[in-house]
């Protein structure tokens, strides 16, 4: 972290502000919150953005209450400062902040998971020099889904299929499947007719976490993925159905019709199914 407190082509204004902003983040590696308000004045607010009206106050009280709890639930608790830039009048640090989970936080069950995050953390500095206004934002559906749900094992899935059933039958297996998907569930609005697994991982181009971060778990994906689908879809059309040679992946292709605005997807959807006919991604 010293290392990005010394650019002598700064402005001296610019590197005070910055080595607050890092003497604040120190202390935050170091787990020592009475360090971390020390940095800040007496009247400094606070807004933990993804936890809206709940996450706003002063540093005093509601920073300090949401940090003790975090370290007290993640002893391990640490973070990476990856880069302090100076932005309209403000300090922005861009850090990954990590730890292991031991005891209930904030509404989630210890199940002893570790999460990796990165966190914006924007500091206003007052004439003092001492930090007055902090905002916090992370992807807070990803923090909660690191800590809730454990990723499937994907391992015996890459060779060819090994379970009870003759090939004719997990062909089968797999089609049935697959239509069921496209047309007993997603077009008709029935997510039980879907036989995801519990700990079933979901890519897609629209949901909470963006498409380039799997969502995990059924029942996760039920409540933040499938909630709005049954009044956006009108119906589906099945066009065809491809399996993989190790019978181990099946791909539908098929067209969506959205209800509002009124339009027609194409989408072609490619499903991992372990030995007992389940989902897992």
């Amino acid at each position: 972290m010293e290392a990005l407190k010394n650019n002598p082509q700064e402005q001296p204004l610019s590197i005070s502000w910055k080595n607050r902003s890092v003497d604040f983040m120190k202390a935050y590696q170091e787990q020592d919150v009475a360090k971390m308000l020390q940095n800040c004045s007496e009247n400094g607010t606070v807004a933990f953005l993804p936890l809206g009206e709940d996450g706003k106050g002063k540093i005093h009280e509601t920073g300090k209450a949401i940090w003790t709890g975090l370290i007290d639930s993640f002893p391990t608790i640490d973070n990476t400062i990856n880069s302090v830039v100076t932005e309209n009048g403000k300090v922005k640090c861009d850090v990954t902040i990590r730890g292991k989970q031991e005891k209930d936080f904030g509404g989630l069950p210890s199940r002893g998971k570790s999460f990796e995050e990165d966190h914006i953390f924007i500091f206003k500095i007052d004439d003092d020099g001492f930090i007055d206004e902090i905002t916090i934002n992370w992807n807070h559906t990803n923090f909660v889904a690191q800590l809730a749900y454990d990723k499937p094992e994907y391992g015996k899935l890459q060779g060819e299929y090994s379970g009870p059933l003759n090939e004719t039958e997990r062909k089968k297996q797999l089609l049935d499947m697959a239509k069921s998907y496209v047309v007993n569930g997603l077009g008709a609005g029935n997510f039980d007719a879907i036989p995801y697994h519990e700990d079933v991982e979901l890519r897609a181009p629209i949901h909470p976490m963006g498409s380039q971060q799997p969502m995990n778990g059924r029942n996760f994906i039920k409540e933040n993925w499938w909630a709005p689908l049954p009044d956006l879809v009108a119906g589906t059309d099945l066009l065809d159905v491809y399996v993989n040679e190790n019978l181990t992946k099946v791909t539908a292709e098929f067209f969506c019709h959205i209800k509002e605005p009124t339009c027609t997807l194409r989408i072609v959807d490619r499903f991992t199914v372990d030995e007992d006919g389940k989902i897992t991604d």
